[in-house]
């Protein structure tokens, strides 16, 4: 199946991220939110990761998906969990991991990886939005501040507010509330990010961690989550050497190429 050009979707639940694969490699990658119908999102997406990657969508010939929002992609002929389309991902842009985190919009995974590469383990958060990067866009709302900016925001040594409740309904009230008392919002939205770390660092109590540690997911974009996180686990995090939120639309890609289903699902249809 050399030199088949195939793509991939890692659908969030709100960003749906698109990657076109060539010869074992990423050629093109985009990443977009949802906007309205899914499948119109989707395309406009892979539209784009094909225009990064220099080829006609007419030629992708097969394209698979991952992701909590998978089957909401059209005329997808395979699906993979995020687990193996990410560690896949990761193997091919030769990133030697044995721990990954994956810290996204929902959820908060943690895969341990054998000496082969292979899935060994995998450990995931309690599903609660308030420790995921959903939280956070919501206290980024709350306080004003665009997601680009929560770590300049955040950062220094301005000591954050204690979040009390493990609740994202609640927490979300309390947010408001320490607001309009008045209260520092560098402080309260420091207070939600070293939450979300505290939460990410209890996933290393319940696998034994060992290095490299790669971090990934769209938390992996916000440098304070990353000093907050290092500080709570006391564990160093390589930086991935790719956009962090592409490894399982990339591991998703090449699946297709390396699983073909019958000829005659070969899409060419995009």
């Amino acid at each position: 199946m050399a030199g088949i050009i195939t793509a991939g979707f890692d659908v969030g639940s709100r960003f749906v991220k698109a990657c076109v694969a060539r010869d074992g490699r990423m050629a093109g990658f985009a990443v977009g939110e949802i906007a309205g119908d899914p499948e119109t999102s989707a395309r406009a997406i892979l539209s784009k990761a094909a225009e990064d990657a220099g080829v006609p969508v007419r030629k992708i010939r097969c394209v698979a998906a991952t992701g909590h929002g998978s089957d909401l992609v059209p005329d997808t002929a395979l699906t993979f969990s995020e687990a193996h389309a990410t560690t896949r991902g990761l193997a091919a842009i030769h990133i030697p991991a044995r721990t990954v985190v994956d810290a996204g919009g929902l959820y908060l995974r943690l895969y341990r990886l054998n000496e082969n590469g292979g899935l060994a383990r995998t450990e995931e958060n309690d599903r609660c939005a308030a420790g995921s990067g959903k939280f956070l866009e919501m206290a980024a709302r709350a306080v004003g501040v665009s997601m680009k900016d929560v770590s300049h925001m955040a950062g220094g040594e301005i000591e954050g507010y204690e979040i009390r409740t493990n609740c994202a309904v609640f927490a979300e009230s309390e947010i408001i509330s320490r607001i309009n008392a008045g209260h520092d919002r560098s402080a309260v939205l420091r207070g939600v990010i070293s939450s979300i770390a505290e939460r990410t660092a209890t996933l290393f109590t319940r696998v034994p961690v060992k290095p490299p540690v790669i971090l990934v997911g769209g938390l992996a974009r916000i440098e304070l989550f990353i000093e907050l996180l290092k500080r709570a686990s006391g564990i160093n995090l390589v930086a991935c050497a790719c956009d962090p939120r592409s490894p399982a639309a990339l591991g998703a890609a090449l699946l297709a190429a390396e699983n073909p289903p019958p000829r005659k699902k070969f899409l060419g249809i995009w």
